[in-house]
């Protein structure tokens, strides 16, 4: 099936019939499921066309939706329009790197970072690692094999962006706890320390009503008392916190 010119801009979501001669794996036909809007930023027609059938979609489902296009410019426009479960995308593109879609200027409404698997005919691992700092969950050197199996791949690295997702909820959960569990925790020394507070002032003012020793002493005593308690609240509070 022929493909015809990409143009800037331009994207194609193409459904390939179930029966499409492509060689994907058992492990990628049961692990496409997890993945449901996927853009592919190619501009080699040829690549792309191989890895539109190797991802042809479920006959079930439907799924997954593949959306191809040409440029980061065009890529940029279609994470604009759409929320992508993840992008494939050549490293060297004819108007920019594909690295460039990782920038946070690309955030279109707060939307969260783009989980990006990158690939590259010229790879080499001074470009790996600056992809991987730059935030790409893969980093794929492109052979027949990988083209072909590129449904798995993605699969890995979909899982991979959702254990991430997945850390990174559960810290801000964590966060948020420890917030509560702060303000929380004020909120009882402040009432702990104003009690004790009016227990000592009620102290004092039965002390002055005192009419003998005998009398004021254990007023004084339970005076002392609580007074220490209420300074060994306070330095137990300020260690804590």
């Amino acid at each position: 099936m022929g493909r015809g010119t990409i143009g800037k801009g331009e994207m194609t979501a193409r459904a390939w019939p179930a029966h499409a001669n492509t060689q994907r794996t058992t492990e990628a036909t049961d692990a496409l499921p997890l993945l449901g809007r996927i853009l592919l930023v190619e501009d080699n027609e040829e690549h792309a066309a191989i890895i539109e059938r190797a991802f042809a979609p479920d006959r079930t489902s439907g799924w997954p939706q593949l959306t191809v296009v040409s440029t980061v410019a065009a890529a940029a426009e279609a994470i604009a329009e759409c929320a992508y479960d993840l992008v494939i995308s050549d490293l060297r593109l004819p108007d920019g790197d594909g690295l460039d879609l990782l920038d946070d200027r690309l955030r279109i409404n707060d939307r969260p970072r783009i989980p990006l698997l990158m690939m590259t005919s010229h790879g080499t691992e001074m470009i790996a690692v600056e992809a991987m700092k730059r935030g790409v969950l893969d980093y794929v050197v492109k052979s027949e094999t990988t083209l072909i199996e590129m449904p798995r791949i993605a699969s890995r690295a979909w899982r991979l962006w959702s254990n991430i997702v997945a850390k990174e909820k559960a810290e801000a959960r964590l966060r948020e706890s420890l917030v509560e569990k702060t303000t929380l925790l004020k909120e009882v020394h402040h009432r702990v320390k104003n009690n004790l507070q009016v227990v000592c002032s009620l102290l004092s003012m039965q002390i002055q009503c005192a009419k003998n020793a005998a009398e004021t002493r254990p007023l004084s005593d339970a005076h002392s008392r609580v007074l220490a308690m209420s300074m060994i609240h306070e330095q137990v509070y300020r260690s804590e916190t």
